[in-house]
């Protein structure tokens, strides 16, 4: 069967006219005519617009209709780079959603090892502010301690201080006990040394 005939019978079961489906398919309506009436044949891109205004896959409007054998070779070419086309976006398609996929999972890694980054870096502030409040607290209790051991020195030095003033004082005091006793000695001889001289004289009187 011709497809301008098969077309007729399309357009027939929709109801459509040939300008309907002139207009649809963008086409001019004259040549159209034509080519329905086998008086031209029709272009492969015409083919094409007219099967997607009647709803139709451009293998089903075509299958099994006498085209002509240029139209036919046309088509032929044209199915083929459409079938080519077709495996092209679906390999597309197959590889964008591998990407996808490849994508989502790296970025699922990466938030894994972000949050354990942020983990690892959580951890070690936290273990150096222990750390250095640690050496803060034992620089405390040393600057403490230095400050009790100052205290301590400065005790003793005074506590020093006063056991030399107290033997200073002692010295003194042994010193003068000593002067007094000399004096007190030096006197009691001298008196007794004059009172010696003092009988003397009585007897010889």
């Amino acid at each position: 069967m011709d497809i301008g005939p098969h077309i007729k019978t399309l357009l027939s079961e929709r109801d459509m006219s040939q300008s309907q489906l002139a207009q649809s398919a963008a086409l001019n309506r004259s040549e159209l005519n034509r080519s329905l009436n086998g008086h031209r044949s029709f272009k492969v891109a015409e083919l094409a617009r007219i099967s997607r205004a009647l709803g139709l896959p451009l293998e089903g409007l075509t299958e099994g209709k006498n085209l002509g054998e240029t139209a036919r070779d046309e088509l032929d070419a044209f199915l083929d780079v459409h079938s080519r086309l077709v495996r092209a976006l679906l390999e597309r398609d197959m590889a964008r959603d591998q990407l996808a996929a490849h994508q989502a999972e790296a970025e699922a890694r990466y938030t894994e090892l972000r949050l354990a980054l942020d983990r690892l870096v959580a951890e070690g502030e936290e273990r150096l502010r222990d750390e250095v409040e640690g050496r803060e607290r034992a620089l405390r209790s040393l600057h403490d301690e230095l400050r009790g051991v100052r205290r301590a020195l400065a005790s003793s030095q005074a506590a020093q201080a006063t056991l030399r003033r107290q033997n200073e004082e002692l010295q003194e005091k042994l010193s003068r006990s000593r002067r007094n006793q000399l004096g007190s000695a030096l006197l009691g001889t001298f008196l007794g040394a004059a009172l010696s001289t003092g009988d003397s004289d009585d007897y010889e009187d």
